[in-house]
């Protein structure tokens, strides 16, 4: 179909499009996208490997050419579904211009490369003075009360809905008939009659397609330093479920072993070989792989020394000897660091052999001198007694004449002093 797009159509159906996502791009019916709402698909160019090479593949008599920029489209029906339900489905060029999509429908009773005869078959194109005379141009599909099966070059671009049963299946093959020459990148696909609200999202027909990754074997490190794992499958639905094992219970060490790429953290000291298994199911597809993991043991050490210190004085921080090297905080390469400032201070220490490194850390507190409001200078007068209040608040209180209160009476003149 050679259409020009009208833009009071275009504003009608973006009305009555609940749903639209980007979808990936296959030019093949091995790969079809599974689609199980209204969509927009979106063009990329080509018409990969041609499908209807294959003689047990028919075009459809209504399709003059061959592929030029394609697109295989996969749906079909839950159970629940009542018998001879009815489908319709809309095909709307997402440019303004002459946009031309021709399409198949094919019952997906048998694998892509013996698909049979078309069950609709729409190549409906009429434009002439610079305006269409096919009808619905620019939309093609199913509806709009036909009763025609196949229409070739002289059609009006809709072919008569189709009578659908539970778990039945269904391959569409969409065409832009001028390749690079068009000005389209994509269409929005919308499903109605009674079968639409039963589409199904679950179904998967890309079996044979499906490859599940579960990463590269790799060499980690325990202890304190996640690990992510990097699965993914291909040629499934949006609706596949990941599920992770591993030997020995490891999967104890997962964050969340339901997702394609959780992470995993090793215990301290814990070394040895791991191996992971990765299941994805998507409809009635079910593959996996294997991940295997050495598991290094991270170096265990502590950092030792006094964490609290009084202003002007120091302390000195240690890390556990024996260990290739050592990062501080403050850039000291030194097993042990002098500290006279407070603040939170860590190492990072890196052991022999398997150049596993962890880090830890260690606040050291800095207590400001007190303040004591001893008078400078106290007069008394001869066989009487003074009383001299060191403040309130310390901890303790140390007269240098061995007195340890706060309070020190005194009848005799002098220098006194307290701590």
């Amino acid at each position: 179909m050679r259409c020009r797009k009208l833009k009071s159509r275009l504003l009608f159906l973006a009305l009555f499009l609940p749903w639209i996502v980007e979808a990936q791009i296959t030019a093949d019916c091995a790969g079809a996208i599974v689609v199980c709402s209204d969509q927009l698909i979106t063009l990329e160019g080509g018409p990969g490997t041609p499908d209807f090479n294959d003689p047990d593949n028919q075009q459809g008599d209504c399709q003059l050419t061959g592929e030029s920029e394609s697109v295989w489209l996969y749906f079909s029906f839950r159970s629940d579904m009542p018998d001879s339900s009815i489908i319709e489905f809309t095909i709307d060029p997402v440019q303004d211009g002459e946009i031309d999509y021709d399409f198949s429908l094919y019952a997906a009773d048998t694998p892509c490369d013996s698909l049979g005869s078309p069950v609709r078959c729409s190549y409906a194109w009429v434009f002439s003075n610079n305006q269409f005379s096919c009808g619905f141009c620019p939309l093609t599909g199913l509806g709009n009360g036909e009763l025609d099966v196949s229409e070739g070059p002289f059609g009006n671009g809709y072919l008569a809905p189709l009578a659908v049963y539970p778990g039945q299946g269904f391959y569409l093959y969409v065409n832009e008939f001028f390749d690079e020459a068009s000005l389209s990148s994509g269409f929005n696909i919308s499903f109605g009659g009674s079968a639409a609200p039963y589409l199904d999202c679950s179904v998967n027909p890309n079996c044979d397609q499906m490859v599940v990754d579960a990463g590269r074997d790799s060499t980690v490190c325990s202890g304190d330093v996640p690990f992510q794992l990097i699965g993914s499958a291909t040629f499934t639905t949006g609706y596949e479920t990941y599920t992770w094992t591993a030997s020995s219970g490891a999967e104890a060490f997962l964050d969340n072993p339901n997702i394609p790429q959780p992470t995993v953290t090793f215990p301290d000291g814990f070394a040895g070989n791991i191996e992971y298994y990765l299941q994805v199911e998507s409809g009635d597809c079910i593959n996996f792989d294997t991940l295997r993991l050495e598991v290094l043991a991270t170096p265990v050490f502590t950092i030792s020394g006094p964490t609290s210190f009084c202003s002007g004085d120091s302390v000195t921080l240690t890390a556990s000897p024996g260990f290739e090297s050592y990062l501080w905080s403050n850039s000291s390469t030194a097993e042990s660091i002098v500290v006279t400032t407070g603040g939170l201070y860590s190492v990072t220490v890196t052991a022999a052999g398997n150049n596993c490194a962890i880090a830890k850390e260690v606040d050291v507190l800095e207590f400001p001198l007190p303040q004591v409001a001893v008078p400078a200078d106290t007069f008394f007068c001869s066989r009487d007694t003074v009383l001299l209040d060191a403040g309130p608040g310390f901890a303790s209180y140390n007269w240098q004449n061995g007195a340890i209160g706060r309070f020190l009476p005194v009848s005799q003149a002098g220098d006194y002093s307290v701590a």
